[in-house]
């Protein structure tokens, strides 16, 4: 079942989803606590001050759409510098999805590392038990 949020509360997630923002960074940033987006926290509206807080930090998101669900997400005014700020966190969440395979790549590297000098001892190994049998054979023929 899905949950019922008050209008605002709707369209604010709607909004995180369409940014690819995370609800803890959202909660984190504005301040605002968790418990408004559940239960029957969910259905309550916003208070002012929180929706200022919202629309202060997080500069793009169309105040008008957010009241009133008319136009568009974002703000029609949207500076280059706001555009560049979201395709650097769109960078930076790639990094970030991506940083698992990066470490298991790497992890994979030094597993393979690991495995070559264990051969190596081994090789090592092998030939001073070779080494020690031939002076072994040697001793017993001087004892002889």
């Amino acid at each position: 079942m899905d949950k019922i949020f008050s209008p605002i509360k709707h369209r604010v997630i709607l909004y995180l989803d369409n940014q690819g923002i995370k609800k803890s960074i959202f909660f984190k940033k504005t301040g605002i606590s968790p418990s408004n987006f559940k239960g029957s926290g969910a259905k309550s509206e916003l208070g002012g001050d929180k929706i200022v807080k919202i629309i202060t930090v997080f500069e793009d998101i169309n105040p008008e759409w957010l009241l009133t669900g008319k136009g568009e997400i974002l703000r029609p005014d949207t500076s280059s510098t706001l555009f560049q700020k979201q395709h650097i966190n769109t960078i930076i969440r790639y990094l970030i999805d991506n940083n698992e395979e990066l470490m298991e790549i790497e992890l994979f590297r030094k597993y393979i590392e690991g495995n070559l000098k264990f051969l190596e001892l081994e090789k090592e190994k092998v030939k001073y038990d070779e080494e020690m049998q031939k002076l072994k054979e040697v001793l017993l023929k001087k004892m002889k």
